[in-house]
């Protein structure tokens, strides 16, 4: 299963609680506007568009330490542009994780 953790953003805060507040409210914010848009990406059958939010959310991936899904995300990327969408599920479920981390900080 995918266990996403603070240890990145940690690292980068260093000593701020400031700016690991703010790298928190960023993820809080954009992740679910991002999965929505997404959805709705995926619903209509627009594939590039939907690949391009999946490289998006990525980079919260890596930020929340998820690298086996990031490796998902990776595949799920390229195969949208090919307009093969087989790994929609395993990406939601990553999606799920993460929404869930987020809405407890």
């Amino acid at each position: 299963m995918y266990s996403p953790n603070l240890s990145y953003i940690n690292q980068l805060a260093g000593d701020s609680l400031d700016f690991r507040q703010k790298l928190i409210a960023i993820l809080k914010t954009e992740l679910p506007q991002e999965v929505d848009s997404l959805k709705t990406h995926l619903s209509s059958g627009s594939w590039s568009q939907a690949g391009e939010l999946v490289h998006k959310i990525k980079h919260k991936i890596s930020i929340l330490g998820m690298s086996e899904a990031h490796k998902v995300a990776t595949t799920y990327e390229s195969e949208l542009k090919e307009d093969n969408n087989r790994l929609a599920s395993e990406f939601e479920d990553i999606l799920t994780v993460m929404l869930q981390f987020i809405n407890k900080l």
